[in-house]
């Protein structure tokens, strides 16, 4: 599959054909969830594609063994891309490019899969962020606020020393305090 055909699938657009021998998908009707077995045979990973919304997007390859697994989350529209690796029980979430609103969607839904598969860290290098928007510090506040409301033990990093990394640091915390004190801890 070369990179326009995978640049039109994922805009949702039907791929290119110029010799007009396939039918082209009809509007909305794009799959919400593919699974692509190109190079599986020659030994490749498999791997699932997710659309998560408009504009948003979800890939997962499956284990090459039991203890790592990678997947990238894409919003094309805001330039966002998330890449994530798990190993064991360890989670590292890195953000490349701008922070935009279907970024900050795409990184909550990373969170919560976190959260749903049982994860007990999670590393987060949120790259140099020249703007955090309000959303993403509200979603890291709500995030801290939940585990410790639940007493969830999972731990969080958020590696940088940017004032970006800085503000979603202290989000975290604030949540985590939060939730400290209508528990009754002082």
């Amino acid at each position: 599959m070369d990179k326009t055909r995978i640049a039109d699938t994922l805009s949702g657009s039907p791929p290119a054909d110029p010799a007009g021998s396939r039918p082209a998908w009809p509007p909305g009707c794009l799959p919400r969830r593919t699974a692509v077995a190109a190079g599986q045979a020659a030994g490749l990973p498999m791997a699932s594609i997710s659309r998560l919304g408009a504009g948003r997007w979800h890939i997962r390859w499956e284990p090459a063994d039991e203890n790592r697994r990678r997947e990238v989350y894409l919003s094309p529209g805001d330039g966002g891309l998330i890449s994530v690796t798990r190993t064991g029980n360890r989670l590292a979430i890195r953000l490349h490019g701008p922070l935009g609103d279907a970024c900050v969607r795409n990184l909550g839904d990373c969170l919560v899969n976190a959260l749903c598969e049982g994860v007990g860290h999670i590393d987060l290098w949120p790259g140099i962020q020249a703007f955090i928007p309000p959303d993403a510090g509200h979603m890291l506040e709500s995030f801290g606020r939940n585990l410790a409301r639940d007493h969830l033990c999972i731990g969080l990093d958020i590696h940088g020393f940017d004032p970006g990394a800085n503000e979603l640091a202290e989000a975290f915390r604030r949540g985590l305090a939060q939730a400290g004190k209508r528990n009754g801890a002082s």
